[in-house]
């Protein structure tokens, strides 16, 4: 299957936001320093691009692959069930232990299978639940024929997202758990749209990309003004979650400014490097991520929140330590059922060695 350099890129600046608006919610609301609460508030909005990015890659790359190799059922299964439904299963315990007994703050009234039907073992684990629900969807939805057919379902999908999104909760559904799961932020109809667009990006990919590089010296003004009205739309009084319409319009335009962006920095290889290693390891810093952030901010220096360089640094320290993390459970045997880690292809691991001997040096 042909590798797609971009993708990695793609996938690690989503990664990185995701931490960011998880790690900009522990600034948002300091006494002491209005201009830090400024800061990370607009760090927390715009971070939450991240999360449907990271939707659209992961129907991108699904759809890329079958497009590749063709569509086996059985595969499809076994695949999904080892780089998905187990890490799930095994994240979900880890924070669930870490919660109800390092930290003790679960809700012993809660029912505990809860936790693992609902994704609600911790903040994030929503997604995955997401995700999963999507590999179902997606026997049927890889049958789509490109073109029309294909730009017919975006819309409609989206239509229904924007619906969904906007009732969901105040939706009232009396069946007893598929009731409270389809008034869920982890229900699917929060999330179609982008991945109806992950599969529009892999099908439509090569003239996609021909237009970018085509039109890329008119990119730049372009997405200049967008982001200044993406920031326009930020309201601090009233913040919202990545299931928000919004973001629905953002988030194509943010996908052509990271293939832009791509294309900005193809030629500096160190970025390059650090990059593809983060987006490789993309679904395990999301799943880990979390865990360190609480662990690295009880170090006293951190509870310091007036400090916008010690925001950088913390950020920095808690992408590290995940990727040291992931680093070394990919080394135990059957790591990968732990966290999920692509295989590498000869670009990849000449990328990551070249990567550790410098961080080694």
């Amino acid at each position: 299957m042909k590798y797609i350099e971009e993708i990695p890129i793609i996938r690690s600046i989503a990664t990185l936001f995701i931490v960011c608006v998880h790690l900009s919610v522990s600034y948002t609301n300091n006494e002491n320093s209005y201009s830090m609460t400024i800061i990370a508030g607009y760090l927390s909005q715009i971070g939450r691009l991240g999360t449907p990015v990271f939707a659209v890659i992961s129907a991108f790359l699904l759809t890329h692959s079958v497009l590749k190799r063709g569509f086996d059922l059985n595969y499809f299964v076994k695949s999904r069930f080892t780089k998905i439904f187990i890490p799930y299963i095994i994240w979900t315990t880890v924070y669930l232990y870490y919660l109800g007994v390092v930290e003790v703050t679960l809700d012993s009234n809660k029912n505990f299978i809860g936790y693992y039907l609902y994704g609600t073992g911790n903040y994030h684990l929503y997604f995955i639940l997401t995700v999963l629900q999507f590999y179902i969807l997606f026997p049927v939805l890889q049958k789509i024929k490109k073109g029309v057919p294909l730009l017919l379902t975006y819309v409609l999908s989206t239509i229904l997202t924007i619906f969904w999104q906007l009732n969901y909760e105040q939706l009232s559904i009396d069946i007893p758990v598929i009731g409270t799961f389809l008034m869920s932020r982890a229900f699917i109809l929060n999330w179609i749209s982008y991945f109806i667009l992950g599969i529009i990006f892999a099908k439509h990919y090569e003239e996609i990309n021909n237009g970018i590089r085509k039109y890329k010296t008119l990119l730049l003004p372009s997405i200049t003004a967008i982001f200044i009205s993406f920031l326009i739309f930020i309201d601090l009084n009233h913040f919202v979650t990545s299931s928000h319409p919004m973001f629905l319009l953002y988030t194509p335009f943010f996908l052509v400014f990271l293939i832009y962006f791509y294309l900005l920095i193809t030629k500096r290889k160190s970025i390059m490097q650090i990059l593809t290693l983060i987006g490789n390891y993309s679904m395990g810093i999301y799943l880990v991520h979390p865990l360190v952030k609480w662990l690295v901010m009880k170090i006293p220096i951190f509870d310091n929140r007036d400090s916008l360089l010690l925001y950088g640094v913390l950020f920095i320290i808690i992408v590290i330590i995940s990727v040291l993390i992931i680093h070394l459970l990919i080394k135990i045997p059957n790591g990968n059922y732990i966290v999920p880690v692509p295989k590498k292809s000869k670009f990849v691991s000449n990328q990551t060695n070249s990567f550790s001997r410098k961080a080694t040096n």
